[in-house]
Formats: C-alpha cells, structure tokens, sequence
C-alpha cells in the first residue's frame, strides 16, 4: 500500500469517489484493525466491518494533518474504539477475556503488531483452504499455482486481461463454474492472447477469477495488477 498524502486524504473528504477508492485501497487495513480488535478475522459479512468502514471513512474527514499523529495511527485508533463499543453494546466476549478485561490490563489492541501479524497469517491459511476447496473442482491444486503464475510482465498484463474479461461477462462466469473450464477460444479471439499463453497459464487466471468473485481480502493484495485491471471501466 503506497503511502497516502495529505492531497489525498482532503480529495476522499470531499468527494464521495474519491473516498470509496481510498477505502478500497485500505479495506485490507480495515480488516486487520477490526480483526485485531475482535481477536478473530472479520470479513466483509460481519456487522464490524461495516463499522470499522464506517470508522475508516469518519477518520478521513476528520483528520488534522497538523495534529502531529499519522494518517494511519488515527484511522487505527478510531477503528479499534468504534469497534470495542459495538462490541461493548452487543456484550460480546471474545475468547476467555472479554474487551473490558483486555483494556483493563493495559493491552492496547491497536499497537499489537505480533497479534495482527497472527491474525493475518490465521486469515490466510483459513482463505487458502477455502480457495483449495473452490479450485479443486478445476483440476487445481493450490501448490501449482507459483508454477502456473507469470513470471514476466507483459504475461501478467495478458493475464489480468484475461480475468477482467471474465469478471465482466455473467455468462462466462456461469459456464466457467458449471463446466469447470476456462473459454480460451473466446478469450484469445476477445482479448487477443496467444492460446499457448492462455493454456501455459489456465490454472492462474482460473484462481485469480474465483478470487476476484470471493471473499478472499488476504489472497487479493497479492493480486492487485489483476483486482485494478478487473475494476477498470469497460471500453
């Protein structure tokens, strides 16, 4: 995540596309924070991320640039206590501490580096066990994949064609799952790519489709040549 400026954080206070692309491009810290704040992995279903959202857009438009605290340090601290009074309200307890007890002794959620990087680690293999699962049905075993992946850059760009064609058509979406296949004659005559490409890399644009369409936060920031491409307006 590239570092945000000041332009930036006034642009997304003003305008309401500008602050739904910032939040985009910070929804895998919003995650982290209201994970870290739940001790468990949130996901865009759960009532905490709408918060910590809600949260994230609020820090936004209420940042001081001149207060001398960071752009991120803020966000965070308001996502953590936007979170812990929900949490409060709905008298949840999460694990064999409850919030209150957790403050009580001093843990400050938000400084927990270790507990994040936990979380994250957690929210990852729990993604790639539910993705194994999703790719198994095409012949794909997750261990493949940094086989199946570009290498060079312009096999990349092909690739993230490929997937951004596919997410803007229902229908090969449809036959991709019902058939488990991927159309490489449409594709090649549609987005113009080599077949030896396309079947060089069949595997991966399968995967990086099925994780464009779920829910998989963790999985996606390590694929955001293929998530941008897939956003960008058709022509």
């Amino acid at each position: 995540m590239a570092q945000i400026t000041i332009q930036e954080i006034l642009l997304a206070a003003e305008q309401d596309e500008a602050m739904t692309e910032l939040a985009h491009r910070y929804n895998l810290f919003i995650i982290r924070t209201a994970s870290a704040t739940c001790r468990r992995f949130i996901t865009k279903h759960d009532d905490e991320y709408a918060i910590a959202l809600r949260a994230f857009c609020d820090a936004v438009k209420k940042y001081d640039p001149e207060a001398g605290v960071s752009f991120e340090s803020y966000a965070k601290l308001l996502i953590k206590n936007r979170v812990i009074d929900h949490l409060r309200n709905e008298s949840r307890h999460m694990g064999h501490l409850s919030i209150e007890d957790e403050m009580e002794n001093g843990r400050d959620f938000s400084d927990d580096t270790e507990r994040e990087q936990a979380e994250t680690q957690s929210a990852a293999a729990e993604e790639i066990a539910r993705l194994s699962t999703v790719i198994a049905a095409y012949g794909i075993a997750f261990n493949e994949l940094p086989e199946a992946s570009p290498k060079h850059q312009k096999t990349r760009e092909a690739c993230a064609q490929a997937v951004a064609y596919m997410l803007r058509d229902p229908a090969l979406i449809a036959d991709m799952r019902r058939n488990h296949f991927l159309p490489m004659k449409i594709l090649q005559e549609k987005c113009d790519i080599p077949r030896k490409t396309l079947e060089r890399h069949r595997k991966y644009i399968v995967t990086a489709t099925e994780v464009c369409l779920g829910d998989f936060p963790v999985i996606a920031e390590y694929l955001k040549h293929i998530v941008a491409s897939a956003e960008e307006p058709k022509n």
